[in-house]
């Protein structure tokens, strides 16, 4: 008597459900819920997915997401296939257990270093695992990553790293106080801060990096030099035309002239004879004809707001 077809699919089905627990490969893990792929950083792979590898095969070459402590890791172990009911688990590799396919993990919590976290699946016909590496990072001191050349300008960005950092605190060495300890959910190891100095001078500036378990450290002082925002420094004016040694130019010849300043100018000042006295005053860079023979050696005033800056012409201009 040959099985009914009905038959053996039932019993195909009951074979199949008999199956153990498996998980399938596409889990992941995420920095933060709060984080984006666009705000992904090459130090914590934040966004990122990171496939598993199951029991048995090698973890030398998993990669690690690179956290600090103190924030928070959302673990989900995908797809579990097989016959219900389930028991879904995380455990660390201190014995922490958290029940569930997707979990969150408080990462001070952990031990610093490299940390395997493992997710099981078990139903009553066996168990399967799958591996996930986080790295724990320990403080390191902020280093600072600011442009230290001096500014003409009074407010200023900032920017430190510290691998291991969780929050920053700033001291900006004008008497204005520390910041509030700031978080930068994306990105811990980073901090960037703008600031307004009260007036040109030289001031240190220091960043404190801090976490849950390390305490926090403070990078060494850096200086930044920031000046008045209408700064201006005439750097050239010369007379168009000149040879190396004379400027010669006919009675009445307009004579032309290049001027090079570090800033715009709001207003040019002319001593044309140079002999103290302001002749001409333009918002622009002009000419001038010179009527009468003469030896002439002109002085050009620059001003930005309450700024100036004066340069007298370096040769002499022969009117013939």
């Amino acid at each position: 008597m040959r099985p009914r077809p009905a038959l053996l699919f039932a019993l195909l089905v009951a074979c199949l459900l008999a199956l153990p627990a498996s998980a399938q490969d596409g889990g992941f893990i995420t920095h933060s819920s709060q984080c984006s792929p666009e705000g992904a950083s090459s130090t914590y792979f934040t966004g990122d997915t990171i496939r598993f590898k199951y029991h048995g095969d090698p973890l030398d070459d998993l990669p690690a997401l690179r956290v600090p402590p103190c924030v928070d890791v959302e673990l989900d172990g995908g797809e579990v296939q097989g016959k219900p009911p389930f028991v879904l688990q995380w455990e660390t590799a201190t014995g922490l257990v958290f029940l569930g396919r997707k979990v969150s993990i408080d990462t001070g919590l952990l031990d610093s270093g490299r940390q395997t976290v493992v997710f099981s699946a078990t139903n009553p016909y066996g168990t399967a695992r799958s591996y996930a590496i986080l790295d724990v990072l320990t403080l390191v001191r902020p280093t600072p990553v600011a442009d230290e050349n001096p500014s003409p300008d009074l407010t200023v960005t900032f920017t430190a790293e510290a691998p291991g950092a969780h929050e920053w605190r700033w001291t900006f060495g004008d008497h204005s106080g520390a910041t509030p300890w700031l978080e930068n959910p994306c990105r811990h190891h980073r901090s960037e801060v703008t600031h307004t100095f009260p007036g040109p001078g030289t001031y240190h500036v220091t960043a404190t990096a801090r976490n849950c378990r390390d305490g926090q450290l403070t990078s060494a002082p850096f200086e930044i030099r920031v000046g008045d925002p209408n700064a201006i420094t005439l750097q050239r004016f010369e007379a168009l035309g000149c040879d190396p040694v004379f400027c010669t130019f006919a009675t009445n010849e307009l004579v032309r002239f290049t001027v090079n300043a570090s800033a715009s100018a709001d207003r040019y000042l002319w001593d044309w004879d140079g002999d103290g006295t302001v002749d001409q005053v333009t918002t622009s860079i002009v000419g001038h004809r010179y009527g009468q023979f003469g030896v002439y050696r002109p002085i050009l005033t620059v001003e930005r707001g309450s700024a100036s800056s004066k340069l007298t012409h370096e040769r002499l201009l022969l009117v013939q």
